[in-house]
């Protein structure tokens, strides 16, 4: 034990009473010799240190804050002079003659700061500039006169700042470079000029002179510490180079220079960083100071220094040395030899070997030592009791700590637990047998017993322990530790099983952590050296209990972690199994979890976004392009309010920048005390749902349209039946000078029915006569036309498909799409350009078809017709399938091309897509249906045949009176016996009144009362041999089926004209 040193303890030493002479030497010595050199030493190194090193950094600093302060201050002086001149109102008069003049002022009464006095106008065009320099010498200013400089940075900036000066910090200067034919860097402060209304007119900028700036920063170090002391550099952020060096500066790789903040002295380097003035923030410049290493003698007193004190420790150090080592170390040493063979601690306690190992004989040295009157000889006759306790100690220790680190670092299964428990206590304690029983839920009953010590062949011999009763028994139901010399005598002792090896001492101890009680850990048999039976001990008790403690708290942190994983497995599956995307997170705003689908929603892998802030990354902006800060953040609110929240149209952000539109729902998560710990948020992507929403509302607006337009074209069929017709038949009665007049009401009304089968074909109620086709062959059938059409100076491009699947469509009506697609194609390119038709077979999938097209998965034939034209904008494409819509001037378009295109695809079970991008062109792709027929055989040309006599008697069913009339006064001057019905029931009726025979029933599908079909099937069933031609201009007509005539059905579409009905009739009378 140390002795404290106080005065009692000192006067002792003085007059000899302690009796060891080894502790006296060593105590006096130390005391003497080294302890006061080595305290002063210490004492005067460190003042002189801490002086000097405080001493000149307040002064380098001191140095760099003025030096930097009056730079700053010279810029800023600078700044306002730009600001007042720029305001004058000579200078906002840009008279050449009085803006030299004041420049002229400027350069040489602000000398030597200035080389260069410039005003521009607002074009960059220089209007004025100095003509002398600093010194008042002229300077060829001639050549900058009229230059222009519009594609200067510093220009630019000054015309569009809203600040009174811009500055641009030292950069080489070509107006400089031009005038004084160097390339030394300048400072240039610009400033907008402005007229009374505010409007910016012109630049004032001037040129500050590096050398002003270097003499000046040369004065101020020099007035402020003596100038041999300290050497300055001034270096700007955007610059890896000193702007300026006054003085000697060491080279970079120098080895005397240092940094302040390492803790040297020499050489000594302080920095200054500008801050600015008032609401000026100044330029970020930096100021070094460096002080030369041979400045005030430095290494002079730094060695006088080094060498006392040296000198002052090294003989305290020899002296105390030699002492230290004949007295104590030698011993020592002896001792640490002796120590290391008897007791073999250097397996268990790590010994430095680097020591030199003493000659003397082990017995010889061992005999010695313990023989002296010291606390070394002491220390000898105590050392062999004490080395085989030790050992045995830290072996125990040793194990027992690692297996409490196996048990933190590794979650391992629970028997492989239990196995490694009974192993280390059978080897801590020596016991020759060890088991351990694991309790179930109540505590009272044993559900495993896992043995250690015993052979396989007399554990089977054994069999099942009887664990319900004896000993056992007893200690399932008892709390405390059990320790007996010989469990034989134990009252609860009920014998052993046969073949059960014999056992004597006994050790129980239970395995419990937090207060529950997981099982119990049994030794019996301990041996001791020589395999000598013994007892357990006190120590065995405490190490196999801190065991204890040790496996049921393992045993509960695997039971609590096999839990843990399965619920955690558990929650994952049906995070996992959930098509909404779902995350958690904490009050910080970092995710705490989030599922697979919301990972793949937003293009992240299932680990990236756990731990990181959600709403920078995926709702940091509103879905009109707003910022969205995460205090305003309505996903977050939850946070703070803890109410719900459901957010109808939120968007998320992507990996790939894209938007996601989401339905979010925020939900907070509470602890066990019901505090806001996080929030669970859901969000679901209605991208899908949205875009069927957008094709809905389309569709049915589309649809509405339709309807009305076919409705309207319906009407207008029955009244361009009878213009027509009576235009033609007028033609045949007046004189050929008035027929002119005729003709133009004859054209007018051609062109109301053209406008009129548009409608149709957009309200896809028009009729069309489907044929199997060769899209190929339609194109090259119409590829001279649409050279004429659209001009030699627009290129036309045909690619064709091999093998090119059929498709069944009316063939004039497609030929209507390719001939409005081309046009509208050649009205985008006035000036020129190149028209592309591409046909295609085209495989749409599901995703497809839902997405984008409204049609059935499937194989169709693509018709694609481009252009590179002007495109459209979206505006414009969200529109251009309206009826009557046109971005072309009045008079110029109807806006039924791409209206007629629409209808004719729809009606024909296709589906139409546009791509366009101003600036890009547009391309239009029609996919119609591909069927497996085969093309029909080229029809044969019509035989002539001799005029017919018209003399059979035709019943007329017409409810539009102009039309029957008309198709009346036709067929009459052609021979036919016409019988009139305006109704169903009025022609029943003059179909059984008449008694005659009636050979042709010519009806209008849409009639009151009925339908002409089911008047026909009802006059056909009273005459077998009648004949039936129906007349209809509509498509939902009861003969048309979704707009597609039946080629066995006699039909004549309106408006037709008398050469025509009369032709029709007699095909349908002859056939």
């Amino acid at each position: 034990m140390a002795r404290p040193f106080h005065l009692p303890f000192i006067v002792n030493l003085l007059i000899g009473k302690l009796t060891s002479r080894l502790t006296l030497q060593l105590e006096f010595w130390v005391l003497v010799t080294a302890f006061p050199s080595l305290l002063l030493g210490g004492w005067l190194f460190t003042s002189v240190y801490r002086e000097l090193v405080v001493t000149r950094q307040l002064s380098a600093e001191t140095v760099a804050r003025q030096t930097l302060d009056a730079a700053e201050r010279l810029v800023f002086e600078r700044h306002g002079d730009t600001q007042v001149f720029s305001g004058l109102p000579v200078v906002r008069g840009l008279d050449r003659i009085q803006l030299a003049d004041v420049a002229d002022y400027l350069v040489t009464t602000y000398a030597p700061y200035y080389r260069l006095a410039l005003v521009l106008d607002r074009e960059g065009q220089v209007l004025a500039v100095n003509r002398v320099d600093a010194a008042g010498g002229p300077i060829p200013t001639a050549q900058l006169l009229g230059r222009s400089v519009a594609g200067e940075p510093w220009f630019k900036r000054a015309l569009s700042t809203t600040e009174a000066v811009v500055i641009e910090d030292f950069h080489p200067d070509s107006m400089s470079e031009a005038i004084y034919q160097d390339s030394r860097p300048v400072m240039s402060f610009s400033a907008p000029i402005r007229n009374h209304a505010g409007l910016v007119i012109g630049v004032w900028s001037t040129r500050l002179s590096l050398d002003s700036l270097e003499e000046m920063l040369a004065k101020v170090a020099s007035i402020s510490s003596p100038a041999s002391l300290y050497a300055l550099r001034l270096l700007t952020p955007h610059q890896d180079w000193p702007l300026i060096q006054v003085g000697p500066w060491p080279r970079p790789e120098d080895p005397r220079r240092s940094s302040l903040h390492q803790g040297a002295i020499f050489p000594l380097l302080a920095v200054a960083d500008s801050t600015g003035f008032s609401r000026w923030p100044g330029l970020h410049w930096r100021l070094e100071v460096y002080e030369p290493p041979d400045a005030l003698g430095w290494p002079k007193i730094l060695t006088w220094l080094s060498v006392w004190l040296g000198v002052m420790v090294l003989g305290g150090m020899i002296g105390l040395g030699w002492i230290v080592h004949h007295r104590l170390i030698r011993p020592i040493l002896t001792l640490t030899e002796l120590a290391r063979d008897r007791a073999r601690l250097a397996r268990t306690v790590p010994i430095e070997r680097m020591v030199v190992s003493t000659p003397l004989a082990t017995s010889k040295a061992a005999f010695s030592l313990r023989t002296r009157p010291d606390e070394l000889g002491t220390l000898m006759r105590t050392l062999g009791a004490m080395a085989q306790e030790g050992e045995e100690q830290v072996a125990r220790l040793t194990s027992l700590n690692a297996i409490a680190q196996s048990f933190q670092r590794e979650m391992v299964s629970l028997p492989a637990l239990l196995a490694r428990t009974v192993n280390t206590a059978r080897d801590l304690t020596g016991a020759r047998y060890a088991a351990l029983g694991v309790f179930d839920e109540t505590g009272e009953r044993l559900t495993q017993f896992i043995t250690a010590g015993m052979d396989e062949a007399t554990r089977t011999t054994i069999g099942t322990l009887p664990i319900g009763r004896g000993l056992l028994g007893h200690l399932a139901k008892e709390d405390g530790i059990l320790r007996l010399s010989d469990l034989t005598q134990h009252p609860t002792f009920s014998g052993f099983p046969p073949h059960h090896p014999p056992m004597s001492s006994f050790m129980g101890v239970p395995i419990q952590a937090h207060g529950k009680l997981y099982g119990r850990l049994y030794l019996t048999n301990k041996e001791g050296p020589a395999q000598v039976a013994t007892d357990f001990t006190e120590i065995d008790e405490q190490v196999i209990v801190a065991l204890a403690y040790q496996a049921g708290t393992a045993i509960e942190n695997a039971s609590l972690f096999h839990q843990t994983k399965t619920a955690e497995t558990r929650y994952r599956a049906i995070l996992d199994s959930v098509e909404e995307g779902i995350y958690g997170i904490a009050l910080s705003g970092h995710c705490l979890f989030i599922n697979r689908a919301g990972a793949v929603r937003l293009g992240y892998g299932p680990d990236d976004l756990v731990g990181r802030s959600l709403h920078s990354l995926i709702h940091h902006t509103q879905a009109d392009g707003l910022p969205c800060h995460e205090s305003a953040c309505p996903l977050h609110a939850v946070l703070r309010t803890a109410t719900p929240a459901r957010l109808e149209n939120e968007v998320l952000w992507c990996r790939n920048r894209t938007s996601l539109p989401a339905i979010c729902v925020s939900t907070p998560l509470y602890d066990a005390t019901r505090t806001v710990i996080g929030a669970v948020v859901s969000f679901t992507d209605v991208t899908e749902r949205r875009h069927l929403e957008e094709q809905l509302r389309q569709t049915q607006k589309m649809e509405a349209i339709g309807k009305l337009a076919g409705g309207i074209a319906h009407d207008f069929n029955n009244l361009l039946t009878a213009i027509l017709g009576y235009s033609n038949l007028l033609l045949e009665r007046v004189a050929p000078a008035q027929q002119s007049e005729v003709i133009e009401i004859k054209k007018a009304g051609e062109r109301a029915a053209s406008l009129t089968q548009q409608l149709l074909a957009f309200s896809r109620k028009q009729v069309l006569a489907p044929c199997v086709l060769d899209l190929n062959t339609v194109v090259t059938g119409m590829e001279r036309l649409l050279r004429r059409l659209i001009g030699e100076h627009i290129d036309l491009l045909t690619i064709s498909a091999v093998s090119l699947g059929r498709v069944k469509v009316d063939q004039g009506q497609i030929e209507q799409v390719i001939l409005n697609l081309a046009l509208n194609a050649r009205d985008a390119m006035p000036h020129g350009g190149r028209l592309t038709i591409e046909t295609a077979n085209i495989e749409l999938d599901e995703q497809n078809c839902r997405t984008h097209l409204d049609v059935n998965p499937g194989r169709f034939v693509m018709l694609a017709v481009g252009d590179n034209g002007h495109g459209m904008d979206a505006g414009t494409l969200s529109r251009c399938l309206e009826p009557f819509f046109t971005t072309k001037p009045l008079g110029t378009g109807t806006g039924l091309g791409l209206s007629t295109v629409y209808g004719i695809t729809k009606q024909s079970g296709g589906a139409i897509e546009i791509c366009s991008e101003p600036g890009c062109g547009t391309t239009v792709k029609v996919y119609l249906p591909s069927i497996e027929e085969d093309l029909p055989p080229l029809a044969q040309a019509a035989r002539n045949t001799l005029p017919r006599r018209c003399t059979e008697t035709i019943l007329l069913v017409e409810d539009d009176e102009t039309v029957r009339f008309f198709a009346q006064t036709v067929l009459t001057r052609a021979g036919y016996a016409v019988l009139e019905a305006s109704s169903g029931e009025m022609a029943i009726g003059m179909n059984t009144r008449h008694e005659g025979t009636i050979h042709l029933l010519l009806t209008d599908v849409m009639i009151p009362g009925m339908n002409g079909h089911v008047l026909a099937r009802r006059l056909m069933s009273e005459r077998p041999g009648l004949k039936v031609l129906y007349l209809s201009g509509y498509a939902e007509d009861a003969v048309v089926h979704h707009g597609v005539l039946d080629s066995r059905t006699p039909f004549l579409h309106k408006p037709f004209t008398a050469d025509r009905l009369a032709e029709k009739v007699g095909e349908v009378l002859d056939a």
